[in-house]
């Protein structure tokens, strides 16, 4: 019964911090016309750096929710849809844009371009709007263990056993029998690889520093197709020099027995056959010490 009593309390206090909140929002911030561009100050720094040749250029985040949103509010643009390819299901669309297959991750030939026009029609205000170039002055960090010094490095940087192969230079590495070692040093707080994982991976042995070994089995119950995964070695580590080795082991995670925890099943065996490592990087908080 007191259950019941705090249970329902709960509940009416939630729908009137609810209510409270809606009209507190249609009161004091009334909608505003969408606007495709607000510069602000601009992007001094980016655009200086943009003249010069040969320049690394870093861009974390490009949206463009609202040009999306206003061609789907005129009924120019599907949400969710394949691309078409014959000529009755062009004709079908009635020249409407199909903005991704899944409402999330656009198209290549329409959901890019459209951002790609959105960013090229929105850097005439960008550079009005810019200011020469200035250094940011950072406050006190809100935490001191934050992830400022994390860094993403090519697993290649890391000391290699000889089996390790580059399968191309912009894919990560493999390593196939058992007995391989992918080991480095850290000063920092979280390590972790970045790899890539699918039917004909194994599973590896994490050692890190004079802790015991543990196995950790890189196929997953999703694993019934490649794809990208993070294998953590270890996070809130104590200040100080920190030593990692990966070994992979001979002996095969049971693919059937981890399948059937979603009801899959290997559709060919030879798919699932070997145990195999891809590393792609090294995900770390801190330094990698050579």
């Amino acid at each position: 019964m007191n259950n019941f009593r705090l249970n329902l309390a709960l509940v009416i206090l939630s729908t009137l911090v609810f209510l409270g909140a809606s009209r507190c929002n249609a009161a004091e911030a009334p909608l505003v016309a969408a606007q495709e561009l607000h510069a602000r100050q601009g992007m001094g720094n980016f655009l200086a750096k943009t003249a010069k040749p040969g320049a690394e250029l870093k861009v974390g985040y490009l949206g463009g929710s609202i040009t999306v949103a206003r061609l789907a509010k005129e009924g120019t643009l599907l949400w969710k849809a394949k691309l078409p390819v014959s000529a009755e299901e062009k004709a079908a669309l009635e020249c409407k844009i199909v903005f991704a297959p899944d409402s999330v991750h656009p198209h290549v030939d329409t959901g890019h371009e459209l951002y790609l026009q959105a960013i090229e029609s929105s850097l005439p205000g960008v550079r009005a709007a810019s200011k020469p170039p200035q250094p940011h002055a950072l406050g006190a960090p809100l935490v001191v263990d934050n992830y400022e010094t994390a860094c993403m490095l090519p697993a290649a940087e890391a000391k290699l056993s000889a089996g390790f192969k580059a399968l191309d230079p912009k894919d990560p590495l493999a390593a196939r029998k058992g007995g391989e070692t992918l080991s480095f040093k850290i000063r920092g707080t979280r390590a972790a690889i970045y790899n890539v994982v699918g039917p004909d991976v194994g599973q590896v042995t994490v050692t890190l520093d004079d802790k015991p070994p543990r196995p950790v089995p890189l196929f997953d119950a999703y694993c019934t197709y490649q794809r990208l995964s993070t294998l953590v070695i270890g996070s809130d580590l104590p200040a100080g020099l920190q030593t990692v080795k990966i070994e992979l082991s001979a002996e095969l995670p049971d693919k059937v027995a981890i399948l059937s925890k979603r009801n899959e099943k290997m559709d060919r065996a030879e798919r699932f056959s070997g145990g195999a490592f891809y590393p792609g990087a090294l995900l770390l908080a801190g330094e990698l010490v050579k």
